[in-house]
């Protein structure tokens, strides 16, 4: 079962862009991302991903 889904996502900041990102998460299942520089993304930045 997933619990979120995410397609195509498209998301452009000042250095760098996202294009035609797609993922689901599954229910139980623990994800991370993590930056182009290895670094975790953080809260602040994910919700700027789902417009909140």
């Amino acid at each position: 079962m997933s619990i979120l889904s995410v397609m195509d996502l498209n998301k452009k900041y000042e250095r760098f862009e996202l294009s035609n990102v797609s993922f689901s998460l599954e229910k139980g299942t623990i994800t991370g991302f993590i930056g182009r520089n290895g670094a975790c993304v953080y809260r602040q930045q994910f919700k700027s991903f789902i417009n909140q």
